[in-house]
């Protein structure tokens, strides 16, 4: 009692130190992340299913980890690098689910001492990421092509048709094998994928991409271009819930395939989704494209749209922007939501993920 107001504020702050210490010493370490089990995949699947998110099926790569709500009618995919853990755009299922399940992945995060991030984050859900407590800066922008409103007819789409027709004369021919029919093509669209990446001096990227593996693979119907006899090119198929959405993940052809290959298909991919009643046709999102220039924008504005005119030697921004707007799509703005730490850094953990790490970050 007789000593300095200062001396005791110092043993106060120095017992609450040492009780600080004493339970991060003995606080129980957490267990590793756990993969997926072939009972969390089969649950994956049945969620997928009711999805009016096409992207949902990059949960089935195999290369993320997959967290369910207690009711197991919801989940998120993430990956984990460093001291983060980052999903793959927002939750997939049950959308009343959707906030608990959020918190449920904070408190995962606090349980392995990790920052958080979700990566493509949709207008739709921020709501939810801002009760949660996260920031947000823009990525790019989504293509979703009305299929209703889509013809060959008219001038529109007169470049489209005309390279289709070269196509025709090339002797392409278009075709989509079901699902029970994939495993009798596989060797051979496995063949054009390994063709796909020698052309391209290039490996497979993960993540938020996907990749070949054959048991993937063999989960979607695919679409394949033949010249002739031969599988010249082919892109395994997503379809959404309800017909809302169509789209393509990988999208590949061998080095014997005629320069109007990928527009042939992609005509008609959508062709054939107009016919089947699919309501649009998704065709990913371009990096970095839609920021604001004005003065008075956020930094991050000024430094992408910096980046997505002056770029062009890092990544083609400007070229994928221009291949997917002569399909006139609608775009919508997708989103890092992020908590904790610097945006810079988890986007550069992000791109270490879709890599595959330093190497194939590094590399062409």
């Amino acid at each position: 009692g007789d000593a300095s107001r200062s001396i005791r504020s110092m043993l106060l702050l120095s017992v609450i130190v040492f009780g600080i210490g004493l339970h991060q010493l003995f606080r129980a370490a957490a267990a590793p992340l756990a993969p997926p089990t072939p009972d969390d995949i089969a649950q994956a699947v049945k969620i997928i299913a009711t999805s009016p998110n096409t992207t949902a099926n990059l949960a089935l790569t195999g290369d993320k980890y997959l967290l369910f709500n207690r009711d197991r009618d919801a989940f998120i995919m993430y990956g984990r690098i460093g001291n983060s853990l980052i999903a793959l755009g927002d939750p997939v299922g049950r959308r009343q689910s959707y906030a608990s399940l959020i918190w449920l992945f904070r408190e995962l995060a606090d349980q392995y001492r990790c920052q958080l991030a979700f990566y493509q984050a949709s207008t739709e859900c921020l709501p939810l990421y801002i009760d949660a407590g996260f920031q947000f800066v823009r990525l790019g922008e989504e293509a979703f092509v009305p299929l209703a409103d889509f013809t060959l007819e008219g001038g529109r789409y007169r470049t489209l048709r005309q390279t289709m027709a070269r196509g025709t004369r090339d002797g392409l021919t278009f075709a989509i094998e079901p699902v029970a029919a994939v495993p009798a093509v596989e060797p051979v669209l496995r063949a054009i994928s390994d063709s796909w990446l020698q052309q391209k001096e290039t490996r497979e990227k993960g993540f938020s991409l996907g990749f070949y593996r054959k048991d993937y693979i063999e989960h979607f119907p695919v679409a394949i271009v033949r010249q002739g006899e031969t599988v010249v090119a082919f892109a395994n198929l997503w379809a959404s819930a309800d017909k809302i959405e169509l789209s393509v993940d990988l999208m590949r052809h061998n080095q014997q395939a005629p320069g109007s290959t990928m527009d042939f298909l992609f005509g008609n991919l959508l062709q054939w989704g107009k016919e089947q009643g699919y309501r649009y046709f998704n065709l990913g999102m371009a990096p970095l494209a839609g920021f604001q220039t004005h003065r008075l924008a956020p930094l991050w504005n000024k430094v992408g749209a910096y980046i997505y005119t002056r770029g062009e030697r890092l990544y083609n921004f400007q070229g994928v922007h221009a291949f997917k707007e002569k399909y006139h799509p609608e775009w919508r703005p997708r989103y890092l939501a992020y908590n904790g730490q610097s945006s810079l850094l988890i986007l550069l953990q992000i791109a270490l993920l879709i890599a595959g790490g330093w190497k194939g970050l590094l590399r062409k």
